[in-house]
């Protein structure tokens, strides 16, 4: 693949990231896969960053009542 003109590359990759995206989709129930998906795009320190701020939110919210 490392040898194929640029963008026979591209469309190589492409085929790949599509695959594997199906097997994924195939593979996971659709919470975990849109999250997963989400993961991907942020990062993962940002989406457990922002997990926790959500946690922090909801037991000031509980402390209140």
């Amino acid at each position: 693949i490392l040898e194929l003109s640029p963008e026979q590359m591209r469309e190589g990759m492409e085929k790949i990231t599509k695959a594997q995206d199906e097997e994924l989709k195939a593979g996971l129930p659709i919470e975990k896969y849109d999250a997963f998906v989400e993961m991907q795009k942020k990062g993962v320190q940002k989406t457990k960053k922002e997990k926790k701020k959500e946690k922090k939110r909801k037991k000031k919210k509980k402390d209140k009542s």
